[in-house]
């Protein structure tokens, strides 16, 4: 199943979305921890611009992947993403802020992206 993923900073927790025919994204449940596997970052530029320009935080960037059933954890492989709409364009690796384009596995745990490079 392939679901996207944002992080609610109401909650403190990543917002979960899984796509119903007819209907669009739809919000299926709230976690703390979650591994997702053939991961891609989704942008909306609209939504982008619009909290440049205002100056709040709407909700417009997601990592899209499949849900990871089995056990997961984090490794040394793993390193951890960004992402900053007032400074960058698009998800980035923390270590280097060059861009983030897919990974074949991202943990997300509290507050953090971890995405095998």
């Amino acid at each position: 199943m392939t679901i996207r993923v944002y992080f609610n900073l109401h909650k403190k927790c990543w917002s979960v979305l899984k796509r119903e025919p007819g209907k669009g994204w739809r919000l299926c449940t709230h976690t703390n921890f979650l591994a997702i596997n053939n991961v891609r970052p989704v942008i909306h530029k609209h939504g982008q611009e619009r909290t440049r320009r205002e100056g709040k935080k709407y909700v417009h960037a997601y990592l899209e992947g499949e849900v990871e059933t089995g056990l997961f954890d984090l490794t040394p492989h793993h390193k951890q993403l960004s992402y900053m709409p007032m400074v960058h364009d698009t998800f980035v690796w923390r270590d280097d802020y060059t861009e983030f384009t897919q990974s074949r596995q991202v943990v997300l745990t509290e507050r953090r992206a971890w995405a095998l490079r």
